[in-house]
């Protein structure tokens, strides 16, 4: 049995990842981004006051640090 099938199902409160995917304009190169947050906070408040760009809710103690999982992939395009 695969190991992520496993951790996949045990729907962890604490420990998030995620994959963020960055298109890059020039070359149209797609690179995919794994990140983990290994301790995502169990308290968060809503915090109106931030700007257009900022989230609406913050954690309510410790902030949250993302990581890398590994480096980046790059995925080259078809042609074109």
């Amino acid at each position: 049995m695969n190991t992520n099938e496993l951790y996949a199902g045990m729907q962890l409160q604490d420990r998030k990842s995620f994959l963020r995917l960055r298109l890059c304009p020039d070359t149209h190169q797609l690179f995919v981004h794994p990140v983990k947050i290994h301790d995502v906070p169990p308290r968060w408040k809503y915090d109106a006051g931030g700007g257009p760009a900022d989230p609406l809710f913050i954690p309510n103690g410790q902030p949250v640090t993302p990581q890398l999982i590994e480096d980046p992939i790059p995925v080259q395009p078809r042609g074109r």
